[in-house]
């Protein structure tokens, strides 16, 4: 009898300790987090499977693209490495993912050169405080990440109005209202970009509206235009022509006079 009492208490410290150990499961923030973790993996399977619908329903041109297209999309949902293909593309985001400004402006000044630092330096001093360093890395930023996707008019008014009301903020969220607005359409396959020299022109031209407050087309020239060359062919640096394509860009900023008129 003595023995069936044992036994019996045994089998209700073991049915209480499986209720603790259940509650602790439910409350411990390390278990939560890994749940939280398998949510997320689970998320991203289901991603995945939405894309390979999405690839099979493209026709590509060959199954290298389609087995390229669905791997860049992949990695691009994955927190970390979306990161940093983000930061380590030319021209901005990766495939539906746009480069955030903070982004942006880190990777810029981690790669950029004592020659690039120098220049904004200057061109800060030279025209602050409208064309502070703040603005201008705005600047650079909409020319990097917009064409393709917003209008290079909205890039020059948007420095225009810099200029009267110091409100970065406010043109930096406009701008990436008006590029998530446009980029719904290519939520899974890769967005329209514009080439190194549409870049670099807008990057020339929304600089010199900024800075010296320069009506469109008139040209920029001495050592604001020798600035100039430093810090865009500098922002620039992943284009192996960004040094040609930005001489080219001021010298023929003339030609641009009617370019961003509605």
């Amino acid at each position: 009898m003595s023995q069936t009492r044992a036994l019996s208490g045994m089998t209700g410290s073991i049915s209480t300790n499986t209720t603790l150990v259940h509650g602790a499961r439910t409350q411990c923030p390390l278990l939560r987090g890994a749940t939280a973790f398998q949510q997320q993996q689970r998320r991203q399977q289901q991603l995945a499977r939405r894309l390979t619908t999405a690839a099979a329903q493209e026709q590509p041109s060959s199954f290298g693209d389609t087995v390229g297209r669905f791997a860049k999309n992949v990695r691009d949902a994955m927190p970390i490495v979306g990161l940093w293909s983000r930061l380590t593309a030319t021209g901005g985001g990766v495939g539906s993912e746009d480069l955030m400004y903070p982004e942006y402006t880190r990777a810029l000044y981690d790669s950029a050169s004592e020659e690039f630092n120098e220049a904004m330096n200057k061109w800060d001093m030279l025209y602050k405080p409208e064309g502070s360093r703040r603005h201008t890395m705005l600047c650079l930023f909409m020319a990097s990440t917009g064409p393709g996707l917003v209008t290079p008019r909205h890039s020059v008014l948007a420095a225009r109005r810099l200029r009267v009301t110091f409100d970065a903020e406010i043109e930096m969220d406009r701008f990436q209202m008006a590029r998530e607005e446009a980029g719904k359409e290519y939520e899974y396959v890769d967005r329209p970009r514009g080439s190194a020299k549409d870049s670099i022109n807008l990057a020339v031209d929304t600089l010199c509206t900024l800075g010296p407050g320069l009506k469109d087309g008139v040209p920029l020239e001495g050592e604001p235009a020798e600035l100039l060359l430093k810090i865009v062919s500098g922002a620039f640096s992943q284009y192996p022509d960004a040094l040609a394509l930005t001489q080219q860009a001021i010298q023929d900023r003339p030609s641009r006079a009617k370019a961003y008129v509605a």
